[in-house]
């Protein structure tokens, strides 16, 4: 299942949760903040027992490599 908001002009929240039938993991956590890079922002997933949460606050935006900027400023 998946719910997504738009917290402000470029960002949004997206959360995701369910259960993987296959490749079940007895538990894997991570976090991870990333800047300079397509879709950027914060990133948290949990997964146990084929259980799985994740939640990520992203950028609708695409960065532009050539001049160290978001596209289109």
């Amino acid at each position: 299942m998946s719910l997504n908001f738009r917290v402000a002009d470029n960002k949004s929240i997206e959360i995701d949760w369910g259960h993987f039938a296959e490749c079940a993991k007895i538990f894997e956590a991570s976090f991870k903040i990333t800047e300079r890079e397509d879709h950027a922002g914060a990133r948290l997933c949990f997964e146990i027992i084929g259980y799985f949460f994740h939640i990520v606050l992203y950028d609708h935006r695409h960065w532009d490599f050539e001049n160290d900027c978001w596209e289109g400023e």
